[in-house]
Formats: C-alpha cells, structure tokens, sequence
C-alpha cells in the first residue's frame, strides 16, 4: 500500500500523458484530413509535417535558458492552455495561411513543452524510480502509436458511415 501511494503521482502522470498522447494523434490525423478536403492537395498536408521540426528548430536555442527562468509547472500549464486555444480555433478558420500559422504556434508550444516537462518529470520522480517510470511511460508513447491512430480512423469511420446513410 505504502508502494503504491509512493507511485500516485508518477502515475497520475503517466495517465496524463498517455491521455495527451491519444489526443496529439487523433489531432494530427484530423488535422491531415481537413488540409487535404480543403485543398485537395498532399503538398498542403506535408507543410503540416515540414512545421515541426522548423519549430523546433526556431526554439531550440533559447527555449532553454527560457526554461530554466520560469517556474516548470507554471510554464507548461500555459504552454497546454495556448495548445488548447488554438487547437479550439482551428476549426474555425478557412484560410491556410491562418492555418499554418496556428499549427506553427501549437508546434512552438510543443517544442517548449517536452524539454519543460523533461525537466519537470526529472525533478518529480526520484532517481530510484526512474528506469521503471521511463519504462512505463515508453510503453504508454508506444501504445499512443497504434491506438492514437486506430482511434481516429474509428472517427473517421464512423463519420463517413452515419453521413452516407
């Protein structure tokens, strides 16, 4: 019992990110398909995927020091709350140029978001625990894997299905 109590919050965690997982795929996947029924085009679509690293790349060298001046929790509460605004707008918007400026900003957030939640994750799990909890939380990624996508394709299914009959 005193085991598990220990494992409450690196549990709560792992849900949470299990949860967020899902969520990224389902989004993406969604996301995919709205580019390519607005525009008919799979060059449209692979600018959604060419967003991510430049994201990245245009934050990697200062997000850092950004980082490591803030409060942990505090910055990726804000960075999840400026996630959810935009992903709550994008539907939406009809011009791809606004489109892509979203996604950029969601793909900034993001690459803010995973060394924040590193550091975070280093702090709030103690160095005994950790190989199990990297362990469990690699098997929740890979789990998001194929269920983030059999998830969305179920939606998509099920939306073409009720909308032809």
């Amino acid at each position: 019992m005193l085991k598990l109590m220990k494992w409450k919050n690196p549990l709560l965690l792992l849900f949470g990110i299990g949860v967020s997982n899902l969520g990224a795929w389902i989004y993406l996947i969604a996301l995919n398909l709205i580019v390519l029924g607005m525009t008919g085009s799979p060059l449209a679509v692979s600018v959604l995927y060419i967003l991510i690293p430049v994201a990245t790349l245009c934050t990697n060298f200062w997000s850092g020091s950004f980082i490591d001046r803030l409060n942990k929790r505090s910055l990726m509460i804000s960075l999840n709350l400026i996630r959810a605004l935009f992903l709550f707008l994008l539907p939406f918007l009809d011009s791809m140029i606004f489109i892509y400026l979203l996604v950029f900003i969601i793909n900034v957030a993001s690459a803010i978001f995973e060394p924040t939640s590193m550091v975070y994750m280093t702090k709030l799990i103690p160095k005994t625990d950790r190989q199990r909890f990297n362990a469990l939380r690699n098997f929740i990624n890979s789990s998001g894997f194929i269920l983030g996508p059999s998830i969305a394709g179920f939606f998509v299914y099920y939306r073409f299905s009720v909308s032809c009959h």
